[in-house]
């Protein structure tokens, strides 16, 4: 009977580990925010292990089959693994028995060539492999420019930068090393325009110029405690507001060799 607790016990707290994931990838296959991912993964993780845990299932972004495949309880590929072309048709047929390629490949003879996420050419007898670009290469998680803690809640810590965090609840507004947006100021505005959408209202009356919303980076990069400085009406200060709501995180301030909080002003211009 003690054995069986035991038994139950472990089993328990194994599966605490486990999260089930949605990972969104740009057409790099690198992991981004969803905004900008050209496919996705549903999929439960180890997040002590970091290895994909069940049945693993890729789509495209209009939510048809991309690939499917079952890792086992090690985190070995097992199983069945189907990869479908974006409309549907079958591009590849084929089994993993712990880790490897067992009995007959079906490869889809409609197509010469296949091509793999980064945009290169593979030959016909060559599988693409997506799992490979995820929590086994952890690396391709930390050089992710764009992503969000919203997007990706249960495994954040795995694919965000190491920070030496500041427990401290204090806002800073000096700071040795300010926040920065990933790939520059240049890329922020190109967001911005991106996504920028005249109010109406605004528009009707020729309403110019600038709002500028103060909002907080917090330690991990996320934005929050969003607050108009200056206002021009008629949509606008809710409408810069959902934008920067959108964008994904930032660079922290460093204090001291520590990621702190700070205050960031940012004009956005109607014109």
């Amino acid at each position: 009977m003690r054995q069986i607790t035991i038994i139950a016990t472990l089993l328990f707290f194994s599966t605490l580990t486990y999260s089930q994931v949605t990972i969104y990838y740009d057409d790099n296959g690198d992991i981004t925010m969803r905004d900008l991912a050209t496919h996705y993964r549903v999929a439960k993780v180890d997040t002590v292990l970091n290895k994909f845990i069940g049945e693993v299932n890729d789509f495209w972004m209009n939510d048809t089959m991309m690939e499917t495949l079952n890792y086992d309880l090690k985190g070995y590929k097992d199983g069945v693994i189907k990869v479908t072309y974006q409309n549907g048709g079958l591009k590849i047929k084929g089994q993993y028995l712990n880790d490897l390629k067992s009995g007959k490949w079906v490869i889809s003879t409609k197509k010469p060539l296949l091509i793999d996420f980064s945009g290169k050419k593979i030959k016909p007898n060559k599988t693409i492999d997506s799992l490979e670009i995820c929590l086994l290469r952890k690396e391709n998680f930390n050089v992710s420019q764009y992503i969000r803690k919203s997007d990706y809640p249960y495994i954040y810590s795995l694919i965000s930068k190491s920070l030496s965090l500041n427990n401290k609840e204090d806002v800073l507004t000096v700071v040795e090393e300010k926040p920065y947006f990933p790939n520059g100021m240049q890329a922020l505005g190109q967001f911005i325009s991106a996504y920028i959408q005249y109010p109406n209202e605004a528009l009707k009356n020729n309403i110019k110029g600038q709002v500028i919303v103060e909002f907080t980076i917090t330690e991990d990069g996320s934005t929050s405690n969003f607050k108009i400085i200056k206002s021009l009406g008629y949509g606008c200060e809710e409408e810069a507001v959902r934008v920067l709501k959108l964008l994904p995180d930032w660079i922290p301030a460093f204090q001291r060799g520590k990621a702190v909080r700070t205050k960031f002003k940012l004009p956005i211009t109607f014109e």
